[in-house]
């Protein structure tokens, strides 16, 4: 069994025209030609040994691609490199909206992303942010038009209200804008990513390669 240590790019396979595949020489020349790096050889002697080492490796190193003499090849990811693929993989409008209206530390997820990938995590809290905030007022104007109105009024003249906000017109003003329990969850459902598309923003190629990857 050999296994090779997988940088970002390298070449780790090439064929010649009757599909069979070449040999280290060879495949050494093709790496040349094209000025490509090879991936490094390492050989072990039991699957056991090949995935303590794996557990070993830093972020920096994603993992073996393990080749058979037959020519399958297996790929075993690091352990630490999987906890960061998969802190990366929430990295979407989505997944950060979730953890925002569930009240997770935004701050601590993002200390824990790579530098990378601070620039799309911030995109899109901005932009979450911002349908807050632009929601927030236009609930407070309509609130506001309304002040004069007692209960049953507003009740009968609600229908006169945009869809978006009738929702929050009594909850609101009654609370004073500390929205609590359902109301909460209804207005952070208001502001919900459809999927994971949110104008304004466009992943990274680092996150794009992150989601192919997956």
């Amino acid at each position: 069994m050999i296994a090779y240590a997988e940088p970002a790019l390298v070449l780790l396979a090439a064929y010649d025209e009757t599909g069979l595949e070449l040999e280290t020489v060879a495949l050494q020349q093709v790496a040349a030609a094209l000025a490509w790096r090879m991936a490094e050889r390492y050989h072990y002697d039991s699957f056991a040994a090949l995935v303590a080492e794996a557990h070993q490796l830093p972020a920096s190193r994603e993992g073996f691609v393990i080749r058979f003499a037959n020519g399958l090849r297996l790929k075993v990811k690091g352990a630490e490199y999987r906890r960061i693929h998969a802190l990366i993989s929430h990295c979407t409008p989505l997944a950060l909206w979730e953890a925002w209206a569930a009240g997770d530390d935004l701050n601590a997820i993002r200390r824990e992303l790579p530098e990378e990938f601070w620039t799309d995590f911030d995109t899109i809290i901005a932009l979450l942010q911002q349908a807050a905030t632009d929601l927030t007022a236009r609930i407070t104007q309509a609130v506001a038009a309304v002040a004069s109105l007692d209960d049953k009024e507003l009740g009968l003249r609600l229908s006169e209200q945009p869809e978006a906000i009738r929702l929050f017109l009594f909850p609101w003003r009654k609370s004073g804008g500390n929205l609590t329990g359902k109301n909460r969850e209804a207005f952070f459902r208001a502001i919900r990513p459809t999927g994971n598309s949110l104008t304004g923003y466009t992943p990274s190629y680092a996150l794009k390669r992150v989601a192919e990857d997956s």
